[in-house]
């Protein structure tokens, strides 16, 4: 929705300025692209287009940009929608040989907190089986505890990237219902729903932010003014192409 990219092109800007030689004058130039109209309206929201930022329609599989054209390429809450090999084929092709590809996971941790288990087991993943033939879960392992993810990589890491690195950060994030309710409509499971299911959905995560599920995780605050504590793990990957 453009808030990670607020933040993150700075950092992608200084990062990739280290890696590319000759380039004195280099200055990032970041393109998202979003197949669904819905979320392209959340990032011009968040985000102004720029000579340096723009937005496009556009789909893992069908990027529109060049062949070799960019340094990087970051997919955030998103891998697990399209963990498939015409998608990292298409990926490979618009990356510079020698470029990045980063992927970033932050769910809650519903292994600390009670009340985020309640509303992932109850709420969350129920709609994720519903889409389990196109879509996996951030979190979804295999038989033998790996990322379902990840499996696309087998035939990639080797041929045309190196080694998969990984590392994981876990942070504190406190949130008012209100921005609590709407990180979770905003999962790509439930943002898709029509707006009777999502109404569904709301009054759902609502009753359990108002049940003894969650009194412990929630300031002794008036309704309006509390605010809910969310233990948060960061999991982020990347790989470097060879060629």
């Amino acid at each position: 929705d453009g808030k990670f990219l607020k933040d993150f092109l700075p950092v992608l800007e200084k990062q990739v300025h280290s890696h590319v030689d000759g380039e004195k004058d280099f200055v990032a130039k970041a393109v998202a692209v979003e197949p669904v109209p819905e979320m392209r309206r959340f990032f011009l929201q968040n985000m102004n287009e720029s000579d340096n930022l723009k937005l496009m329609e556009g789909h893992a599989i069908k990027i529109p940009l060049k062949d070799e054209s960019v340094h990087a390429i970051v997919a955030a809450q998103s891998f697990n929608w399209f963990p498939t090999v015409p998608a990292l084929f298409e990926i490979t092709r618009v990356l510079r040989p020698k470029g990045f590809l980063g992927i970033i996971f932050s769910v809650p941790d519903q292994n600390e907190a009670t009340y985020i288990r309640e509303i992932e087991q109850s709420i969350i993943q129920p709609l994720w089986q519903r889409h389990q033939e196109c879509v996996v879960s951030e979190t979804a392992v295999n038989k033998k505890g790996r990322e379902k993810w990840k499996e696309v990589f087998d035939t990639f890491l080797g041929s045309y990237y190196g080694p998969l690195h990984e590392y994981e950060v876990k942070h504190i994030q406190w949130a008012k219902e209100e921005e609590l309710v709407n990180m979770y409509l905003k999962v790509p499971v439930v943002s898709i729903l029509e707006p009777n299911e999502i109404k569904n959905v709301t009054l759902k995560i609502r009753d359990v932010l108002n049940s003894d599920v969650s009194a412990k995780w929630r300031s002794n605050m008036n309704k309006e003014e509390r605010l809910f504590k969310i233990p948060h793990i960061t999991k982020c990957y990347w790989v470097m192409k060879l060629w």
